[in-house]
């Protein structure tokens, strides 16, 4: 396969498929991605405060999800979930009992 094949090309360009209004919100959550955001230690409020502004942007998102693989002894990942019905986030080891 030519690697060529997986650049995008400038008419594959997400960002010009937005209009002015959803463009500066896109622009506004990557700023907040790349900000002082992705030093937040507890990846729970991270996942909430990213979530809240998908949504506030106008994204149709009723949940998201992290897992994330541990070296652990009794658990082989960390799943955060948000619910836009909750309004919060919740955290649990996924166990390798199941």
């Amino acid at each position: 396969m030519d690697p060529a094949q997986l650049l995008m090309n400038e008419r594959d360009d997400p960002w010009d498929l937005l209009a002015n209004g959803q463009l500066q919100k896109a622009v506004r959550i990557r700023d907040f991605m790349l900000g002082r955001w992705r030093l937040n230690p507890d990846p729970t409020v991270a996942l909430r405060q990213v979530s809240e502004r998908f949504v506030a942007a106008g994204l149709p998102l009723n949940r998201s999800v992290t897992i994330v693989a541990i070296l652990h002894a009794e658990a082989v990942a960390s799943v955060r979930m948000w619910k836009s019905d909750k309004g919060r986030s919740d955290f649990a080891y996924l166990s390798h009992l199941g």
